[in-house]
């Protein structure tokens, strides 16, 4: 199983998209949480900063990633919980001698600082893969393959659990079942086309079969 870690994992995203949004209207391009939300979440930074110049019509500063990296850490910091009832999932899964990873496409300190705070990280030890360690990040299948190719899995036996349209194609792109988390009941059901749509953790476990 590979589970996407924003808004699968740590309940990051509402924090990431506000965040976000601040530094765009910032960066002199009015935009609003729900655009941003619409549009940017589960994306590639590269992919995201490429869309704000085009709209810019001008390169960004040097130091707009990194500053809004470091916001968004001290508001993680503040602010992050694990995604209600995921630590649940993962124990049982172990129990279960299910091997499981992590697949973001953000880049590894990301996702060590959020499982960190969340004390996810104790689940996944170093089975926590990056978008930025291979060639394309989501939406090409690139990241899912590796990872399963790393946990010795064919993308036959893989599962994907994902939150947004952007891991959906990813994981249906590389052949693996895939479930699309959406917990809010938002219109991103209707987009997640090809998925196994669920809104509850709880309902995970039944879902693989380990109930």
């Amino acid at each position: 199983m590979i589970f996407d870690c924003d808004g699968v994992l740590v309940d990051s995203d509402p924090i990431q998209n506000r965040m976000l949004t601040e530094a765009i209207v910032e960066a002199g391009l009015p935009i609003s949480y729900e655009e941003v939300r619409r549009d940017y979440t589960g994306g590639f930074m590269g992919d995201i900063v490429a869309s704000i110049e085009a709209q810019l019509g001008r390169a960004l500063p040097e130091d707009w990633v990194p500053a809004f990296r470091a916001r968004t850490a001290d508001a993680f910091r503040r602010e992050l919980r694990p995604v209600p009832g995921v630590e649940r999932v993962l124990q049982q899964l172990a129990a279960a001698e299910v091997p499981f990873c992590v697949g973001s496409n953000g880049p590894l300190e990301k996702s060590n600082l959020t499982l960190g705070i969340t004390g996810l990280d104790r689940y996944f030890t170093d089975r926590i893969f990056s978008g930025w360690q291979v060639p394309r990040g989501k939406p090409a299948p690139d990241l899912y393959l590796h990872a399963a190719g790393v946990m010795g899995q064919p993308p036959s036996a893989s599962v994907v659990i994902e939150d947004s349209v952007t891991g959906i194609t990813a994981g249906i792109a590389a052949e693996m079942t895939t479930y699309g988390y959406v917990p809010d009941g938002d219109g991103r059901a209707q987009r997640l086309a090809g998925a196994r749509v669920f809104r509850d953790m709880a309902e995970l476990p039944a879902l693989l079969g380990l109930t």
